[in-house]
Formats: C-alpha cells, structure tokens, sequence
C-alpha cells in the first residue's frame, strides 16, 4: 500500500488531484488516500500513520503548508514532499527547497506533469524499498552462514583431541567473536523426547538457555551445536568458586522446568567435568553425554552432573555371560531378566557402559536375524537410538516392540494353510463391507492380531499392503455402480466406502487413470 497525504485548504482542488491519481496511477501501487484541509490536520494525519508521499499547498489557513513541512521533518525527515502552490514568488519556492521537499509545482496543475512526478516518486520508493529487502535478506543469510559456521566449529571442538587442531578452531571462533574468559569450561548435553514432532524447539532450547544464563554474572555462554538427532550440546564458562556446579545444577533446572511449561517435553540435561583448558573441552564433552544418558535410570532427575555419578563395583561375568546369551537368541523375557538384575539402583557408570554396550549388541543382533527375511524385513523399522529413551521402561518397551515385530514376521513367513485361511477370511471380510470403514488396526483386533501381523501378511500374501488391496476392491466395486447411470456420482462414492465425494475421485482417478465421469461417459460411448 502507498499511502499519500493531500494537504489543500480548497476541497475541490484536494479531490480533484485525489481523482486524477486515482485514474492514472497503476492498482498494483495500491494508493490509499489521506485528506487534510490545513496545516494542523495534515500534522496529525502523518503524526498517527506514517505516509509514503504528501502533496501540500504552501498557503492554508492556521498553519501553512511550510509549517507542516517543518514540523514533518523533526518526525519523518525522508518523506517525500510535493508543493503544489498558486504563487510563484521565488521565496516560497526557495524555502520549500530548503526543507528538502522533491518538486514546486504551480496552479493551475498541469495533469501529466503531476501524474509523472507521482509515478518517479512511487518508482524510486520501490527501489528504496527493494534494496533494503535485499540488504536485511543479505544481512539474514550472512547470519545464518555465520550461525553454521559456529555450529560446525562447535561440534568439531566437542570431539576434538589433537592440540594443534584444537588451537586452530580456537582461533577461528575468536575471530568470530567468541571469547574464552573464564578459569573453567564445562559442557551441558541437553537430551529432549517429543511425544508430538514440533518444529524450532532447537531454536527454542537455545534461545532460553542464552537468555537464561546471560542474567547471571558467574556464567558465560560460549556456543552450541547439535551433536545428535535429540541432543544439543552447550559450552558454558565461569570462574572457579566452590558452589560453581551447585549454582549451575539450579540454574539448569530452572531451564529445565520452563522447556517442559513451555513445550511438555521430557528434558534431560547432563553436566560434564569441568576442565581448565580448551584444549580438553572434548573430555568435558564425553563425561557431560555419558552423564546425560543416566536418564535411563533417573528419569526424575532432570540434570545429572557427572561428578555425582559412581563408577560402581565390577560385574560378575557369569551375569554378563547370561545378558549376551540372551541377547544372542533374542529372549524377551532372558533380556527383560537381565536388564532388571542389572539395572536397578544403585546406578553406576560401569552399569551405564554395560547397557551402552549390550543395546549396542542387541541392535547388530537383531539387524542380522532379520536379514533372511527380506523383503518382509524392510517392514520392521531398526531400533531407536539409546539416547532417545527416558526411562528404563522406555527401553524394554522399544526391545520388545522389535521382537514382537520380528516374531510376528517370522510367523508370517513360516507358518503355512493356517495363514492362508486367515487371509481368506480377511479378504472376505473386507468384501463384505467395503462401504464401511476399513481401518488397519480395528480389522487386526476383529482377527486377533496385531496391525503389523496383518500387513506383512498381506504383503507376503497378496504383495500388497491392507490399504492397498482395500483400495482396489473399492475402485472394482465403483466401476461396477458406475455402469449403472441412474445411480449419482455421490451415492457411488458412500458405497464404496468414501464420504468425501472430491476424495473419491481422486482416489479413482489415481488408480484408473480417469475420473468416474470419465469412465462412465467411456462406458456408455461403448454401450452405445
């Protein structure tokens, strides 16, 4: 929207000039129009919205249109100004120059003259404008590339240990304007589980931990980079004092609660060793991931410091013997009686290095027996990561989810005449009631199995997924009501199942090629 002022004491003049810019300036300007009879109104009108062109006459009763100006500048001191004037003393002309307004024209106003100064004004706006579009775009993705610059710097520091490599990132960031004050440095890993995917909660976490620390003077927040698919690592500095983690603790708690207010997120912090120099930012780093993957244990500590963990007692080997040999032949029910004799309270980093060690274990193991399987294998989904799980039960539910869908697999393939019968009965059903709603899950339940039992019996059966087949039954099914031209369209479509009639066709036109009306028309040219 431009938006220009007609200041003129004479209402027929001001409507006169409203009207000609009205007619000849092109709509994509999107003139608005504003109208004052005097140099007080005109005052008001841009001292409440801002205008993007006046055109004024000199002499007005109360305040003069040269009093306007004046004042206009102190508030708006770049916008463009005509002066429109039935005296051509040289003085008015000369003190309107002075005020820095863009052209002097005389009455009777020559129409062409004031429509092409309007035009040159509004184009050499839209300049002004594009440049600085270009400029804060520019000035955007500069930050933004130096934002990843930092990211990527960030994340080589965390894992970095040759010295000479450390000092050279060192430089860099310094050249970036981080500085490394402070007597210590410690890392947080900062772990979240999302029950719902939410976009920018990264941004989120960064932005509350910036704000956060920057209101207390003994920390200083250094940078940050994800390290993880649901880890974002923080180096934070502070002086030496005797209650520097303890404050810290608090102050990551705080944080914590507001993420969770905030977001209703499962948020897990964990606090590496403080060290003394950047050169072993990489050890802070490794004890602050170990110290946040004890959320398998605590999962009501919201922040773990690694100083407050225990190495623990070593472990009987008969025990260890026992876990491997039951991941080994995938036993539920060996795992879940392993992982309870080992990892219940008192948590200590051998156990947390056990676990690490034996999911890591159960994941290679578990790809392996599903090789033979393929392609029904490529249904199953690999397990989650480690850090992804709050909570012990978390773990053993993803473990036995993994078996439960390899099992079923397994019963798919191998069982024989007893499957068949069973997908016999499904297609039957299915035929059946095609105008009903047909869910996966509640088809599954109705037979006494699972959704994912069904669908791998499809495809091994069928090759093709439940909604698939469903999907062609219905379509059949349409074709044969569409032969029928007194039944409607609509009707056609809640026979087969599909409320929205627009879906319906699309759904057809998918699978055919054409759209019912199509195929109808198609049907009857063929009768005919």
């Amino acid at each position: 929207m431009f938006r220009i002022l007609v200041a003129d004491d004479e209402d027929f003049i001001r409507r006169g000039i409203i009207a000609i810019l009205k007619r000849n300036l092109p709509s994509e300007t999107e003139p608005c129009f504003l109208e004052a009879s005097d140099g007080y109104e005109a005052f008001r009108q841009t001292d409440t919205m801002p205008v993007e062109l006046v055109i004024t006459d000199i002499r007005m009763p109360g305040a003069s249109g040269l009093d306007f100006i004046k004042k206009l500048r102190t508030i708006h001191p770049d916008t463009p100004v005509i002066v429109i004037s039935g005296y051509e003393d040289f003085k008015y002309a000369q003190k309107a120059i002075s005020l820095g307004v863009c052209s002097y024209i005389t009455k009777p106003v020559n129409k062409q003259e004031l429509i092409d100064l309007v035009l040159h004004i509004i184009g050499e706006s839209q300049k002004a404008i594009r440049r600085q579009t270009e400029s804060v775009q520019k000035n955007i993705a500069n930050k933004e590339i130096e934002k990843e610059l930092k990211e990527s710097l960030f994340l080589q520091y965390f894992t970095c240990t040759e010295c000479e490599q450390i000092s050279t990132l060192t430089r860099k960031l310094q050249k970036m304007g981080i500085s490394f004050h402070g007597t210590l440095f410690v890392c947080v890993c900062v772990q979240y589980n999302l029950t719902h995917p939410m976009e920018f909660l990264d941004f989120a976490i960064v932005n509350i931990f910036q704000e956060s620390l920057a209101s207390i003077e003994e920390f200083h927040y250094l940078g940050d980079a994800k390290t993880s698919e649901n880890t974002l690592t923080f180096l934070i500095s502070g002086d030496e004092t005797s209650g520097f983690l303890s404050k810290l603790k608090q102050t990551l708690l705080a944080i914590c609660q507001r993420l969770i207010d905030y977001y209703h997120c499962a948020i897990f912090m964990g606090v590496g060793h403080p060290i003394y120099d950047t050169l072993s930012i990489y050890r802070s780093y490794q004890t602050a991931l170990e110290a946040a993957n004890f959320k398998l244990f605590h999962k009501e500590y919201l922040v773990q410091l690694y100083s407050e963990t225990h190495k623990g007692d070593a472990l009987f080997p008969k025990q260890i013997d026992e876990l491997t040999k039951a991941i080994r032949n995938l036993d539920k029910l060996q795992i879940a009686h392993a992982f309870h004799t080992f990892f219940t309270p008192p948590c200590t980093r051998q156990k947390l290095s056990i676990l690490t060690e034996a999911y890591e274990r159960f994941v290679k193991t578990f790809t392996n027996y599903l090789a033979p399987y393929e392609p029904l294998s490529k249904e199953i989904r690999t397990p989650a990561p480690l850090s992804t799980f709050f909570g012990m039960s978390m773990l053993h539910q993803e473990i036995f989810s993994c078996l439960d869908a390899y099992e079923q697999m397994k019963a798919t393939r191998d069982a024989g005449p007893s499957n068949q019968r069973l997908l016999a009965d499904i297609k039957l059903y299915v035929h059946e009631h095609l105008a009903d709603a047909l869910d996966l899950t509640a088809v599954a339940e109705l037979f006494d199995k699972s959704p994912s039992y069904i669908s791998l019996l499809f495809k091994k059966g069928m090759q093709k997924g439940f909604n698939e087949y469903v999907t062609e039954e219905r379509v059949r099914l349409a074709k044969e009501y569409l032969k029928d031209c007194s039944i409607p369209i609509n009707e056609v479509s809640l026979h087969c199942g599909y409320v929205n009639a627009k879906y319906f066709s699309v759904v057809f036109k998918k699978v055919t090629g054409e759209t019912p009306r199509d195929y109808r028309f198609r049907c009857e040219r063929g009768r005919g």
